[in-house]
């Protein structure tokens, strides 16, 4: 009985040992220019960055006075735009590409349009489209709705809306 406490309680030690490195290591994920710039810059830089690698023009239409918003949710956003930007950039071969940003009231919305090549929404498969639904998961997890549409030949348009709230969690 001696051994089995001894083991429970050194298993107890583990897990809290697990968890505090687990919680350090989110916080690590947090983008450094997210953190550095805030949010309307490290859009801007994102979006701008991404154009000069793929060679796309850039429309970016954001704020400079979005209202604060918890860790959370600047995050959630952050990486819903990369994983937009990172499909196009891979798959899209778009022109030009558009990031509008806009609050009306305490709702944010973001819409990113490109004109690519587009995907039938109807023939791909979830395991082909991991980013996807990291882009909806991100979304939910802010109770956020968000619209992925495309055509075959008439490119993306991602449009979110989510609740900026004063009391969101400010932990991711």
């Amino acid at each position: 009985q001696r051994e089995v406490r001894t083991m429970v309680e050194q298993s107890l030690v583990d897990v809290r040992s697990g968890l505090v490195e687990t919680r350090r290591m989110l916080k690590n994920l947090r983008s450094k220019s997210l953190e550095d710039m805030g949010l309307s810059i490290a859009l801007n830089s994102l979006v701008t960055e991404a154009a000069c690698r793929a060679q796309f023009s850039a429309d970016i239409r954001i704020p400079d006075d979005l209202p604060l918003m918890s860790q959370k949710l600047e995050q959630s956003v952050y990486r819903i735009v990369q994983e937009g930007l990172k499909n196009i950039v891979q798959h899209s071969e778009a022109a030009n590409v558009r990031l509008c940003v806009w609050m009306e009231g305490r709702i944010l919305y973001l819409e990113m349009v490109d004109d690519g090549r587009g995907f039938d929404l109807n023939d791909i498969s979830q395991s082909d489209h991991f980013g996807l639904q990291g882009m909806r998961e991100r979304a939910s997890a802010v109770n956020g709705k968000l619209e992925i549409t495309s055509k075959v030949g008439r490119g993306v348009r991602v449009f979110l809306a989510v609740e900026v709230n004063d009391d969101q969690d400010s932990n991711l």
